[in-house]
This record gives structure tokens, C-alpha cells and sequence, in this order.
């Protein structure tokens, strides 16, 4: 996984993947790169004014997206929305997240740890590094709940790729809220009701 100029802004940097075949789906493989937005150096000049040692914020900040891959070798990555986003434990403190590796099943959720600092890319390995403890969260999501499609609170419609089953049900995972309701209809191979 690399930087995209089609996703991503400039001063944008892609570490620590933690690419993982997903053993409880068939060929599918997950990665969870941390991507890190430079203040300082070749970051935007609109990011470059956050940066510097009178903020107190370091050089940049990290968040955690989402790639999928069906063969471990060409890769899908959704940056938005991020998979961890900067003040995705609630306190806005941690700026810089870093998802450990693996998945761990329990039931029907999967969990996975996430660390982080306040500090800046090198943050180990200085003075922001110290500060510690830093926090460790356990992320917990539905089994295969990675990916969800979401509709404004206005509406929306969503097509699916055609698909083949087998059987005479076919179950569709929806929350629509207090307020909301769903219709489905089917489509044949021409695109037609």
C-alpha cells in the first residue's frame, strides 16, 4: 500500500499496513494502514500552520483507513470515512493511532487493539514517547461488519453488483434508525424490475 494522489493530499505518508487474511470470510484480505498527514516539511501550507513547537502538536497526525484485497495482491483502500479517526477514543488526546495486528474472534465480534500517542511521527522515539502510558482500545464490530453503506437522513439508494444464490430467502442486515423504513426491489439482468 503506497500513497494515491487520487485519495490522498500532499504530505501524505502510508505506514505499518497490518495486511491480514480474514479467516472467517473466503478470499478476502484486510489491511489497516496508518496514514500520516504531515504539518511540517511537505505538507499544504494550510496544514503547515498546526505544526511547529508552540501548537504542542507535533509534526502531524495518524489515522487508521481501511484497504481490501480478494487475492492479498491488488488492493482497494477507503479513506473515508477513516476506519480510525484522530479522537476516535472520544478525548481528542491520541493524534497519532496505530492498529496492532490481527483480528481476534469472539462469538460472532471481532475485536482488534489500537494504540497511540499525542505526539508527532517519531513520537517513540522522543520526548512525546515518554509521556506514557498511552492508551490501548479495543475496537468491537459485528463479524464481517467492516464495510457499511450509509444514506443521509434524507434518503438514498443503493444498487448492488448482481448476484446468484441459492435458496428461496434472501436476508438484508439494515439499520434504519427510529424514523427510517427501507424498500427493495430486484432487478434482472438487464437492469430492469
Amino acid at each position: 500500500l503506497a500513497a494515491d494522489d487520487s485519495l490522498d493530499p500532499v504530505g501524505t505518508d502510508i505506514y505499518t499496513s497490518k495486511a491480514v487474511k480474514d479467516a472467517w470470510a473466503p478470499d478476502a484480505y484486510l489491511a489497516f494502514p496508518a496514514v500520516y498527514f504531515h504539518y511540517e516539511g511537505d505538507g499544504p501550507r494550510e496544514r503547515q500552520v498546526l505544526g511547529g513547537e508552540s501548537s504542542g502538536r507535533g509534526s502531524g497526525v495518524t489515522e487508521v483507513q481501511l484497504a481490501v484485497s480478494r487475492d492479498g495482491l491488488s488492493w482497494q483502500r477507503y479513506p473515508r470515512p477513516a476506519y480510525v479517526p484522530i479522537g476516535g477514543d472520544g478525548r481528542n488526546t491520541v493524534h497519532m493511532h496505530f492498529l496492532t495486528h490481527g483480528l481476534v474472534r469472539r462469538g460472532n465480534e471481532l475485536w482488534q487493539y489500537v494504540g497511540g500517542h499525542d505526539g508527532n511521527g517519531i513520537g517513540y522515539h522522543s520526548a512525546y514517547g515518554q509521556k506514557g502510558p498511552w492508551p490501548l482500545i479495543r475496537l468491537v464490530q459485528r463479524l464481517d461488519g467492516f464495510v457499511a453503506a450509509e444514506a443521509a437522513y434524507t434518503g438514498g439508494s443503493l444498487r448492488t453488483r448482481p448476484l446468484r444464490f441459492a435458496g428461496n430467502r434472501l436476508k438484508l442486515n439494515i439499520d434504519t434508525g427510529a424514523v427510517g423504513y427501507a424498500q427493495v426491489g430486484f432487478l434482472d439482468e438487464a437492469g430492469k424490475p
